[in-house]
């Protein structure tokens, strides 16, 4: 039977574990929750430093948080993760955060009926770096409710280890998982309907939060991880580029952000960034575009809510995309993208229909508008599939550095995103 929050952490109820930020340095600047109902974090001194202001505007859903997760036998339903050292056989070199099984299928979602079973898909994806699967969390949004976080994820120490937590379904026990230290992620507002979320407080706590954990100078190295490929059929055994992060990695971030954000991208030049930093093939074969006789074509700012990468930026970011990223237009036959390419660009198909093709000879098809089409085609790097056009089709090629550098002004800059109507 899972140990109560008190029976694991009353050695420490003054403060969390001695020992713990020496054990898991990367918890650096995350909310901990102590079992007296403290939010606070550990600082560059390593010392615990509590929050009272923000533990008193909280303290409410703090109460009814610390009621439940006392008084349940199996916590397991209020958990987001687990936060661990091991890292063994993983590309980041930080700590690592495993996904619960409901979590991934919220952030993973399918639309294939399995009988409550986790696609291969979901497995891959149970494991990220701390600091991307954190982001993850505190980007994530419910449609019904795109205006605030849906998350408000806060760390808990109960004296566990990884062994205590495993195993998931493609992660058996190892030896030496007895002595590997493990956090609990959970959320804040477990139990809380989606029109009671809104709670005050919690969006000052995710924004302090997402400001320690969401920098490129943490991760150490660009990040890696698994991620969907519109093809169904990905290898399992494909060590990818996280292909939001951008082949370029954090330094390239880091200078173009300070080259147009203080200005708000004015002197944004798309068609200068898309010839000096795309690859050849792309420019070869779509790059005429970019003096159409009529003038470049540009999507409203509603049209790029489509896509889950953009979904839950504010009105202002999406106009900013929109305006200064064309439309690209290729006519049916034409080879888009190559497999086996890596590179900072992505694929967002707005119309038209696309076959991608994989070197085992399977084929998949994905048509603008259609669930498939919700993230970038073929983005897993480097590509597994080809993509080639079916039909005519209409496509943003976007530089992922511009759409981080835009997200990471929002929503301080660019304002929330309108609450979605049904």
């Amino acid at each position: 039977m899972p140990r109560s929050f008190e029976a694991t952490t009353t050695r420490t109820a003054g403060c969390p574990v001695i020992d713990l930020i020496k054990e898991l340095p990367d918890i650096q600047g995350c909310y901990l929750l102590t079992p007296t109902g403290t939010l606070g974090r550990y600082g560059p001194d390593r010392r615990f430093q509590p929050d009272n202001e923000l533990s008193e505007s909280l303290a409410a859903p703090i109460d009814r948080f610390l009621q439940e997760y006392r008084g349940t036998h199996d916590a397991r339903w209020m958990r987001l993760g687990v936060v661990h050292a091991d890292r063994s056989d993983k590309p980041w070199k930080t700590a690592t955060l495993a996904f619960a099984d409901d979590v991934l299928r919220r952030l993973y979602p399918t639309t294939a009926a399995r009988d409550g079973r986790m696609t291969s898909f979901q497995l891959r994806n149970r494991e990220h770096s701390m600091f991307r699967g954190m982001e993850l969390l505190l980007d994530y949004r419910d449609p019904a409710i795109a205006d605030i976080p849906y998350y408000c994820p806060v760390l808990v120490y109960r004296g566990t280890t990884l062994a205590y937590y495993l195993p998931w379904p493609e992660r058996p026990l190892r030896e030496n998982d007895s002595r590997i230290v493990a956090i609990e992620v959970v959320d804040l507002l477990t139990g809380l309907a989606r029109s009671q979320r809104n709670v005050p407080g919690a969006a000052d706590l995710v924004a302090a939060e997402r400001d320690a954990v969401v920098r490129p100078d943490r991760r150490r190295e660009p990040e890696l991880g698994l991620v969907e490929n519109s093809h169904p059929r990905t290898p399992p055994d494909v060590a990818a580029i996280d292909p939001y992060a951008g082949e370029e990695g954090a330094q390239v971030l880091a200078e173009f952000e300070a080259r147009h954000v203080a200005n708000g991208f004015r002197d944004w030049d798309y068609a200068a960034w898309f010839r000096t930093h795309s690859p050849p093939s792309s420019r070869e074969r779509f790059g005429e575009q970019l003096a159409p006789v009529g003038g470049y074509r540009f999507r409203a700012a509603d049209d790029l809510r489509i896509f889950e990468r953009l979904e839950g930026l504010g009105r202002a970011a999406l106009q900013l995309i929109a305006a200064k990223n064309p439309v690209f237009r290729a006519s049916a036959g034409t080879l888009l993208l190559d497999a086996g390419t890596r590179d900072s660009w992505n694929l967002y198909l707005l119309s038209g229909e696309v076959e991608l093709a994989a070197p085992d000879g399977s084929h998949d098809r994905v048509a603008g508008g259609s669930p498939g089409a919700r993230r970038p085609v073929a983005f897993l790097k480097p590509r597994v599939c080809s993509v080639t056009a079916c039909t005519e089709v209409e496509f943003l090629w976007l530089y992922e550095p511009m759409v981080e550098a835009v997200r990471r002004l929002h929503p301080a800059r660019f304002g929330t995103a309108p609450p979605a109507t049904h």
